[in-house]
């Protein structure tokens, strides 16, 4: 666990202090990263400070800039795969009392998340493009959909908004 680690280095390099005998820990500084944190502790009892732990999983990127979390990752593969939208996940998350992460952030990885489930639908859906493709015959197909709005009032006659996902 990061956080258990977190706190095993700090006690550990604090025990290397001569200058301190009661250490008490309080968070020094944390950084957040979409919904998971960066955090450092600091003695209130002396000068010692850690280093910016991340108290969470990250997925290698090759190249530069900062690799992606796991849980930032997989909250943007859900939002992309429900209805709720970016700007209900951040009032579904204030509401509980949690801090949302930047829409744009989330926008930014969204492409990744995208393009990702784009090349797995592809995957999956090749061996059986090519087994329909050999059939000479109709094939019975059934679409579902979905609504992507927050109201179920519509301008339209039926009160039913627009169908704008199908599966």
């Amino acid at each position: 666990d990061k956080n258990c680690d977190m706190w095993n280095f700090a006690i550990e390099e604090h025990l290397k202090l001569d200058n301190c005998s009661r250490p008490k820990f309080q968070p020094a500084k944390e950084e957040k990263r979409g919904v998971v944190v960066a955090q450092s502790l600091r003695c209130v009892n002396c000068s010692f400070v850690t280093p910016l732990f991340k108290l969470y999983e990250e997925i290698h990127k090759p190249g530069r800039g900062r690799s992606a979390a796991v849980q930032n990752l997989e909250l943007n593969a859900a939002v992309t795969s429900t209805s709720i939208g970016f700007k209900k996940l951040q009032f579904l998350l204030a509401a509980l009392d949690l801090s949302p992460p930047s829409e744009s952030g989330m926008h930014q990885m969204s492409q990744t998340v995208c393009d990702k489930i784009a090349q797995l639908s592809s995957d999956d859906m090749n061996p059986k493009l090519l087994q329909a493709s050999g059939l000479q015959k109709n094939i019975h197909i059934s679409v579902d959909t979905r609504y992507n709005t927050s109201g179920i009032r519509n301008s339209r006659r039926t009160g039913l908004p627009i169908a704008t996902q199908s599966t």
